[in-house]
């Protein structure tokens, strides 16, 4: 089996966040666009010693963002979230009324044994 048959993106996925990366310019304006629209609900949440987790692939950052995703007062992005990253309220809206197919999660290509959706 080929590295290629190993990694395997949605169609959507691909085409969606295709589209984003070709009109870039137009989705930052419309998450700047949703933030000012939720400038009052966002005003009204604390964030209290962020966290920032960066590294090289392959460094470990996947399942050290998981492991502090388990925890209560943690937010983070999740696979979800991807690829429409600037407007994470309406994607969020979005999701919440599209029927989600229920998937069997497996382990991602990395061969880590971490599991994804």
């Amino acid at each position: 089996m080929s590295k290629q048959e190993h990694f395997h993106v949605e169609p959507w996925v691909d085409y969606v966040g295709s589209f984003i990366q070709k009109h870039r310019q137009f989705f930052i304006k419309l998450g700047n666009l949703e933030t000012s629209l939720l400038s009052d609900t966002i005003a009204q949440i604390t964030l209290d010693k962020p966290i920032y987790i960066a590294g090289l692939a392959r460094s470990g950052t996947t399942i050290m963002l998981e492991m502090l995703a388990e925890h209560e007062g943690v937010v983070t992005h999740r696979y979800k979230d991807y690829p429409p990253v600037y407007i994470p309220y309406w994607w969020n809206w979005y999701l919440s009324h599209v029927p989600a197919k229920k998937r069997k999660a497996v382990e991602r290509s990395h061969k880590d044994g971490i599991l994804i959706t």
